[in-house]
């Protein structure tokens, strides 16, 4: 992807997020037999989101208003945050020490543990380099033998692509610590041996939709209210 991509303003969260990979499909279905068929498209696939923003003070409205001005009615990609699943739900994460002298990830308020650590997690690569619409990925660096990741887990690629691990059941890292996943959408872009993936705060690389969302009906003594729809730039 190419272009200017605005990251997310820190302190605006959604108070509902709808984020799924909408399939590239037609269906059609005959007057006179009622016979359906579904037809897709190779790698068509597209992640689409939905925000509802409720009661947004004077400061995080002020900070709304300006990053859809940014984003030009969509003209301007935007990185939008997976609230749904900031984290894996699978065993990917562990607490540091409190001898390490990293602190690790803070939670998403800024905070760390009473002791003053964080979480760190796991950094996986890829195995092998994967060509354009690949469906399967093998990747390595988890605990061997431990589990990796949980149906729905997100991760994220240094292209600003998301994908779901979409078996449905825990994937366990073999004595290597490589585990084999089937993913949704397939690869939109070729990646090479050694790449690694994100699964801390993953996100998607997408465009405003509809730009009547930088409407803001306000209500004393000053909150804002903003409905957003956005889609993945499949660029």
């Amino acid at each position: 992807m190419s272009g200017q991509i605005e990251p997310w303003p820190l302190g605006l969260f959604p108070v509902s997020q709808t984020l799924h990979v909408l399939p590239a499909v037609a269906r059609f279905v005959s007057p006179f037999t009622a016979t359906t068929q579904i037809a897709s498209r190779a790698r068509g696939e597209r992640w689409v989101c939905e925000m509802s923003f409720q009661r947004l003070n004077a400061r995080q409205a002020g900070a709304m208003d300006a990053l859809l001005a940014r984003l030009q009615g969509g003209a301007v990609k935007v990185r939008v945050p997976a609230f749904r699943r900031v984290r894996p739900s699978g065993a990917a994460e562990t607490v540091l020490d409190a001898d390490q002298s990293a602190p690790g990830q803070p939670f998403l308020d800024g905070s760390y543990f009473s002791d003053g650590t964080g979480w760190i997690f796991a950094r996986p690569v890829f195995v092998a380099a994967a060509a354009v619409g690949a469906r399967t990925l093998t990747l390595t660096g988890w605990i061997p033998g431990g589990e990796a990741l949980a149906p729905g887990d997100l991760f994220e690629l240094q292209t600003g692509r998301l994908h779901m691990y979409k078996g449905a059941a825990p994937v366990r890292a073999d004595e290597t610590g490589a585990v084999t996943i089937a993913i949704d959408p397939p690869l939109r872009e070729a990646v090479a041996e050694g790449q690694s993936v994100a699964l801390n705060r993953a996100g998607v690389t997408m465009r405003l939709v509809d730009p009547t969302g930088a409407a803001n009906p306000t209500v004393k003594p000053q909150f804002s209210d903003y409905s957003l729809v956005f889609e993945e730039d499949p660029t």
